[in-house]
C-alpha cells in the first residue's frame, strides 16, 4: 500500500482496497466451507445408507435410520445454511462495496459488477443449492425415519422414546433451517 502524503498513514483509497481483497478472500474461504459441509453431509449418508441396508430388519438398522442419519443430517444442514448465509453475506458486501466504491478500488476488475453485466443469466440465477437442500439435506431424514419405521416395528416400540426425541430434534432444525433460509433470501443481490 502507498502511504498518503509521505507519513505512513494509509489513504481511503488504500484502506477500501484492503477491506475490498479481504472480503473476497473471505467470501472464497466461505464457499470452500460450504462445499466441505456438503461433502460432509453426503459422506454420512453414503456411510450410514450402506450400513442400515446391509443389516435391514435388525436392531442396528433401526438406530442408523431412526436415529443417527436424521440427527446428523438435521445438523449438517443447519451448519450448511450457517455457512452458505456467512458466504451470502460476504457476497453481498462486495457487491456493495463494488457499487458504492468502484472509482476507489483502482484497476481492479470488481467480479460481482462484472459478472451481473457479462455471465448468463441461468448461470447468474442458479438454484442449485435450494434443491440441494431440499431434496436432499431435508427430505433425507424423514426418507430414512419412514424407512426406519417401517422394517423395524419391533425395534421402534421398544426404544420408541429415543426415536420421538429424535424426529424433535429434526423438527426443530427445520426451523432454524427456514429462519436461515428466511435470512438468506433477504441477502439476495
Amino acid at each position: 500500500m502507498e502511504a498518503h502524503q509521505n507519513n505512513m498513514i494509509p489513504s481511503a483509497d488504500d484502506i477500501i482496497l484492503k477491506i475490498y481483497l479481504d472480503t473476497k478472500s473471505d467470501y472464497r474461504n466461505a464457499q470452500n466451507l460450504e462445499q466441505t459441509i456438503l461433502n460432509f453431509g453426503v459422506a454420512i449418508l453414503a456411510a450410514f445408507a450402506s450400513v442400515g441396508f446391509s443389516h435391514l430388519g435388525e436392531l442396528i438398522s433401526w438406530f442408523i435410520f431412526d436415529l443417527f442419519v436424521p440427527f446428523y443430517i438435521a445438523m449438517v444442514s443447519i451448519l450448511y445454511l450457517h455457512q452458505k448465509h456467512r458466504s451470502k453475506t460476504y457476497k453481498a458486501y462486495i457487491f456493495f462495496l463494488e457499487r458504492n466504491y468502484s472509482n476507489k478500488l483502482g484497476n481492479i476488475q470488481t467480479f460481482e459488477r462484472w459478472k451481473k453485466k457479462n455471465v448468463a443469466a441461468f448461470i447468474q440465477n442458479r438454484i442449485g443449492f435450494k434443491y440441494c437442500f431440499f431434496f436432499i439435506l431435508l427430505s433425507s431424514p424423514i426418507a430414512f425415519i419412514i424407512i426406519g419405521d417401517t422394517f423395524c416395528k419391533q425395534e421402534a416400540s421398544v426404544y420408541g422414546w429415543i426415536g420421538w426425541v429424535i424426529k424433535a430434534i429434526v423438527f426443530a432444525s427445520y426451523y432454524i433451517c427456514f429462519r436461515y433460509y428466511q435470512s438468506i433470501k433477504s441477502l439476495e443481490i
